[in-house]
């Protein structure tokens, strides 16, 4: 259980650092505002999700969802990493519309989110999953939701980013 604590904490980290980075996407493209505020909004949901769950279970030594998040610490760190020279230059010099996107869509396509929407998917297993998942049900699909957007607008999508499935 003492590796957990951590693993959260970098967990709920990285998710903020997105909420952040869209939160720049969103004054960078003015005609995409909207779009960004909405991811935005539910990273720092997911965020406070993970926030909830760190402090409510695991100091009752209670079961939780692990599959919520990476599964080591080393790979939630080093996608921290990331975003936060992501962070670093966009604050600086935000890029073009398309850079903007396909970095997003990148992120979403990592491994941290990736678990959080493996987890959102799943059947729950146990009552526990099954409140954490309601209580997310409009927060997830974002790389989904970002392909379409992009497809939609005409932004031209990275080949190296993978199709979301």
């Amino acid at each position: 259980m003492d590796t957990i604590g951590p693993l959260m904490a970098a967990s709920e980290k990285l998710e903020m650092d997105i909420a952040t980075l869209y939160s720049i996407f969103s004054r960078s493209l003015p005609e995409d505002s909207e779009f960004w505020e909405q991811l935005s909004f539910e990273e720092r949901n997911h965020a406070a999700l993970i926030a909830s769950i760190r402090e409510t279970f695991v100091p009752l030594s209670m079961e939780f969802p692990v599959a919520i998040m990476a599964e080591s610490l080393k790979e939630v760190e080093r996608a921290n990493r990331v975003v936060a020279g992501h962070l670093a230059t966009f604050q600086e010099a935000p890029p073009d519309r398309e850079k903007i996107f396909n970095t997003a869509l990148e992120l979403e396509l990592s491994a941290g989110e990736v678990h959080f929407q493996c987890f959102m998917k799943k059947t729950p297993a146990t009552m526990l999953e099954e409140m954490f998942q309601q209580l997310n049900l409009e927060d997830k699909d974002h790389s989904l939701r970002l392909h379409a957007y992009m497809k939609e607008q005409g932004i031209p999508i990275n080949k190296n980013s993978i199709s979301p499935a």
